[in-house]
């Protein structure tokens, strides 16, 4: 508003007084970063970092006739969105319900440092929430809208709620990484059977506020800080400066760890883990949504080199010499959405199952431009709630592949 304000004190601004547009400022920011390191030969190390911020901020001036004057900026509002790469790994491997029994004992510390940070002498009174059974300085509820976003992510970021900052926006991103190593196969010993060992991991982790406001209720307040806060909400709790309706953290070990092998005899191995979860929370209706997959993915493949077949088509003997490609993976993939009503206190999960899949194929070349393949796929699909039914499919089949 600087450059405005200085207009109108130039009184260069409309004295028009039906002129009601907003004075409108748009920021957008965004970082990327790139880095890779290799420490040894064949071991590779790739990091990344991102963070995207938007902010559009409206305000009017109007001009008053009976002061003869503009006056702004007046009815200010902040709207926006924020999305940064963050580190949760701390608490992947942690139970689900352990972590969320420590969000809500979190409650209270986060509470009590806002109440103390708050010249408000009513914030030293504890009063008792009538949704949680249990006592919060006044204007720092259960349900208190910073109080849940610094408990959340003190909880599932794993740092101490203690210390954990009460606005929404981190400091500089966190890298995520991807690892791979292909050095093995190199070693006297392995060379004799492997022509390719490879293991590789990646992780990702992203922390996002999908739309972020001020509330009417405070716009034109300055200096309203958290921790500082004046105006009460139709529940008895303070206000935040920053209003929003959910923000999640997403992250991803795809994979956790895969092991490739390439063999001499010409067998080859895969194996991998994945482990991926996304927690959100929702302001709107006080609830976390935690969705998680877990996944198991084994793979094995052999060639039989040079197959000869003689096919007879009419009249003309074919003499058909290729390699026979041997393919099967086997999948287990735990997939479920588990919603905790933070009122209630009551955790249920909604939907998800267990997969198991199954895969065998074999490929083999009768031309450069046309493969054969023969397959068999089957699913086994078991619900965690019960009012799914366990179900099953099986296919398999000849695909005739041409290329031109």
């Amino acid at each position: 508003a600087g450059t405005v304000d200085r207009l109108r004190d130039d009184f260069l601004l409309s004295t028009d007084s039906l002129m009601n547009r907003a004075h409108e400022n748009t920021v957008s920011r965004m970082l990327s970063l790139q880095a890779t390191i290799e420490p040894i030969r064949d071991f590779k190390i790739d990091l990344t970092c991102t963070q995207n911020y938007s902010s559009r901020e409206e305000y009017y001036y109007k001009y008053l006739s009976i002061e003869d004057q503009v006056e702004g900026p007046r009815s200010r509002m902040l709207t926006g969105s924020y999305t940064v790469t963050s580190w949760s790994a701390t608490t992947a491997f942690t139970s689900p319900d352990e972590l969320y029994a420590r969000f809500l004992e979190n409650r209270h510390i986060v509470a009590e440092r806002l109440a103390a940070s708050n010249p408000d002498t009513r914030c030293d009174e504890m009063v008792l929430d009538t949704m949680s059974g249990e006592y919060f300085p006044f204007g720092y509820s259960a349900n208190q809208q910073t109080v849940l976003l610094t408990s959340f992510l003190a909880t599932y970021l794993g740092t101490d709620a203690h210390n954990t900052k009460f606005s929404p926006f981190m400091g500089f991103p966190l890298p995520n990484w991807s690892i791979n190593y292909t050095g093995l196969n190199k070693v006297q010993f392995l060379k004799k059977w492997f022509n390719n060992i490879s293991l590789s991991h990646r992780y990702t982790s992203t922390y996002s506020i999908g739309n972020y406001y001020t509330d009417a209720a405070i716009s034109g307040i300055r200096d309203y800080n958290y921790g500082q806060e004046t105006v009460l909400n139709n529940t008895d709790d303070f206000i935040p400066p920053l209003s929003m309706e959910m923000l999640q953290i997403s992250e991803q070990f795809n994979p956790l760890i895969r092991l490739s092998l390439s063999m001499t005899n010409s067998v080859q191995v895969n194996f991998s883990l994945q482990k991926n979860r996304t927690l959100a929370l929702s302001f709107s209706n006080n609830q976390i949504t935690e969705t998680t997959r877990d996944g198991i993915t084994f793979g094995g493949g052999y060639r039989f080199k040079d197959v000869a077949f003689d096919i007879k088509v009419m009249d003309e003997v074919k003499h058909l010499k290729s390699d026979i490609v041997l393919q099967l993976n086997l999948t287990y993939n735990s997939n479920k959405v588990n919603i905790r009503k933070i009122n209630q206190n009551l955790s249920q999960i909604t939907s998800g199952s267990e997969v198991w899949m199954a895969e065998l194929s074999a490929e083999y070349a009768l031309s450069t431009t046309l493969t054969l393949r023969f397959f068999f796929q089957t699913n086994i699909n078991t619900p965690y709630i019960s009012n799914s039914y366990p179900n099953s499919t099986t296919k398999g089949g000849i695909t005739i592949r041409f290329r031109f």
